[in-house]
């Protein structure tokens, strides 16, 4: 199975008052477990990526409050971790439907996927 670093994210969709209130206790108070904060121009959706902690979980629910959100847990895979067999088949040009049971299974005995 591969190790790798899981994060919690939380999706918010708040007032600008509300962005600028996240960001000041991200910067100051949660700085030890927030890892990065985002917010898109056009929407007023912001999503702050969090340490998967039990601080982290604390945080996630502190902000979440804030706003109408969702909570995500995330696993971040490294490049190195996925498997040669489908790194080559991401090469090929075209899309075909045998692909997609070969990827399951490398992916399956890589601890990639669930199931």
């Amino acid at each position: 199975m591969v190790e790798t670093e899981k994060m919690l994210m939380v999706e918010l969709n708040v007032p600008r008052y509300v962005w600028k209130h996240i960001s000041n206790l991200t910067k100051k108070i949660y700085r030890d477990v927030v890892i990065e904060l985002t917010k898109a121009r056009t929407t007023s959706i912001c999503r702050v990526f969090i340490k998967d902690c039990p601080r982290g979980w604390w945080v996630a629910l502190k902000i979440l409050r804030e706003g109408s959100g969702k909570l995500y847990i995330l696993r971040e895979v490294k490049y190195l971790d996925i498997p040669s067999k489908v790194m080559e088949l991401s090469v090929e040009q075209e899309w075909k439907p045998e692909y997609e049971k070969i990827i399951e299974e490398e992916l399956r005995k890589w601890g990639l996927k669930n199931e």
